[in-house]
This record gives structure tokens, sequence and C-alpha cells, in this order.
């Protein structure tokens, strides 16, 4: 990092995600970290809105979201531990 130091990240951070308290669309990094950007340019999308763009755009997505176990799966692991 010291030749090319980070500047900045992207995230795929939406504002219901746990981690997302305190994030606005540029966020600096934490405290213990080294200086960077927290980009989150999908901070404010629904769900509905990650789908219209990964069905348009066809991008590659994991085949468990189209047999409804990964939500399943998510929700488990959300609501029970």
């Amino acid at each position: 990092m010291k030749e090319k130091p980070i500047k900045a990240i992207f995230l795929g951070t939406r504002i219901g995600d746990p981690n997302a308290v305190g994030q606005e669309q540029f966020s600096p990094s934490s405290l213990g970290w080294p200086p960077f950007m927290r980009v989150n340019p999908i901070l404010d999308w629904s769900y509905r809105d990650v789908w219209a763009f990964l069905l348009t755009c066809k991008v590659q997505y994991c085949s468990l979201y189209d047999k409804g176990e990964y939500v399943e799966i998510l929700l488990l692991l959300r609501f029970h531990f």
C-alpha cells in the first residue's frame, strides 16, 4: 500500500444492511484503518433495484437465488444467530 495507497473502495452496501449504520454515499474509513474513502453507489437501492440491475445487465449470480434457497439461508443466519 505504500507504493500505491488505496484512495477509495467501492462497496455493495445497502441502507438495510447491518454494516450500513452511519454510512453515506461517501464515507471515510474507520479509526484504526488506513485512510481511504468508502464509496457506496447502491446505498439507497432496494432489493428490487439490485435484481433489476443484475437481470438487465445480465450479471451472473449464484444459482441458489433461483431456487429460493439462498434467501432462506440468509434469513436463517440473520434471525437465528
